[in-house]
């Protein structure tokens, strides 16, 4: 007999869908329960043997489909032109990077898609049909929203199921030592606090600020045991503060308009690959989706793992806090410069600016200032934890069962509250 409370599975005839997230459930319990059978399972589970086989079987699929944030897929129907796909996946994602973030309509995105086509050599496709447009915003979960505000669209079931299910699996059998996460951002070498103790009679104008800038990539494991080295991208290939200087507190390299690349990533990341070979660890490194970290990459010592799309501001460490750390300090030690500056005779505007490498010098201060404790509570908030064996496994078989139920019952009535459906 089903278990009690799955809808749809008890009458002859009556069929349901199941989304990744549900799949995702559905594998969960089963890792719970190694020695129990497919049929004794797929019995308490109300679901017939050859579903839940299939589900099992589909496995890696279903992971990759909750990686990418598919949660709410049911078919996992692999595009018609998936080189055509990626491109405009990668199109889209370029352009809502940029400086000035491109906003992209569907004629842009069909106007896109037909000059890829005949890049790529396909002669049957045809950007004229609204199908294939449907289709691919659906598995790549793009919505058309008007413009408003700095924040990328967060997903909060994407981000709760990432947290709850993916996360765990992904990170096991890895110690907290060993589960690091690296950023970029940009730091204005000359930027102020924007606010100030003034008399009521003066006017609180600000300074023109400089519009030096540089882009930085912390890394750092999640008990905050170990820093690594900042790497500071500019724009100057030897600027002229360097001249005479024989070693930098930080790692630098320069860059046209000082922007990560996927050359310059993929150089750190096997330079971090090399580091913990020669330590002879393995660790894993939780990455968000920019368009200038390599993808593809395959790395002996290190394990890559990718957020779900356009969910940093809720599950990257880094972004938690760590890095408005790091400009706190920052910006605490060029005001101290500042200060000490006061009372000095014929103190120019020159004389108040700093240049990259006493830039390179505060940022490592700032970096060294920021607290174990304060990365561990940053990564705490991202949802990686110390995860124990109650994570994968419910001692209380009736409570995961119905933990499951209650799951598949409220996504029945939410998703189907008349219509059939189909596993």
């Amino acid at each position: 007999m089903p278990s009690k409370g799955i809808q749809g599975i008890e009458e002859p005839g009556k069929r349901r869908k199941l989304n990744v997230s549900a799949k995702l459930e559905i594998l969960k319990r089963v890792d719970e329960r190694p020695n129990t059978t497919k049929k004794a399972l797929a019995k308490d589970l109300g679901l017939p043997v050859t579903t839940l086989q299939q589900i099992i079987k589909d496995r890696v699929k279903i992971e990759n489909a909750a990686t990418l944030g598919n949660l709410e897929q049911h078919r996992m129907k692999a595009p018609k032109y998936p080189e055509l796909e990626k491109a405009l996946v990668q199109f889209i994602t370029q352009a809502r990077s940029m400086p000035v973030k491109i906003p992209v309509n569907t004629r842009l995105l069909k106007t896109q898609a037909k000059t890829i086509a005949l890049r790529l050599g396909i002669t049957d496709f045809t950007e004229r049909s609204g199908g294939w447009l449907s289709r691919f915003k659906r598995r790549n979960r793009i919505l058309f929203r008007k413009v408003s505000g700095e924040s990328a669209d967060v997903f909060d079931d994407t981000v709760d199921a990432w947290r709850r299910r993916v996360l765990p699996s992904l990170l096991k059998g890895y110690e907290l030592k060993d589960i690091y996460n690296a950023d970029e951002f940009g730091l204005f070498l000359n930027l102020l606090p924007d606010r100030t103790m003034c008399f009521s009679t003066e006017e609180s104008s600000g300074n023109k600020q400089s519009r030096a800038r540089l882009t930085i990539l912390l890394g750092c494991n999640a008990d905050g045991t170990d820093k690594l080295r900042p790497l500071v991208i500019g724009k100057a290939k030897n600027p002229r503060c360097f001249a005479k200087i024989r070693s930098l507190p930080c790692d630098y390299s320069d860059q046209v308009n000082a922007w990560m690349t996927t050359d310059e990533c993929t150089r750190w990341l096997e330079k971090l690959n090399n580091k913990m070979r020669i330590q002879k660890r393995k660790i894993v490194l939780l990455f968000d989706n920019c368009p200038s970290h390599p993808q593809q990459i395959q790395l002996s010592n290190v394990k890559m793992v990718y957020l779900p799309k356009n969910t940093t501001s809720k599950l990257q460490p880094c972004d938690k806090g760590i890095i408005k750390n790091v400009k706190h300090y920052y910006r605490t030690r060029l005001v101290q410069r500042l200060c000490n500056l006061i009372g000095k005779p014929n103190v120019e505007r020159k004389d108040c600016l700093v240049n990259v490498y006493q830039a390179l010098h505060f940022l490592q201060w700032a970096w060294n200032q920021v607290k174990a404790e304060t990365i561990a509570n940053c990564f705490k908030k991202a949802g990686v934890r110390e995860f124990t064996e109650a994570d994968y496994a419910v001692d209380d078989a009736e409570s995961a069962e119905g933990s499951l139920n209650s799951f598949l019952t409220r996504f029945d009535r939410e998703r189907h509250p008349n219509g059939r459906s189909q596993i």
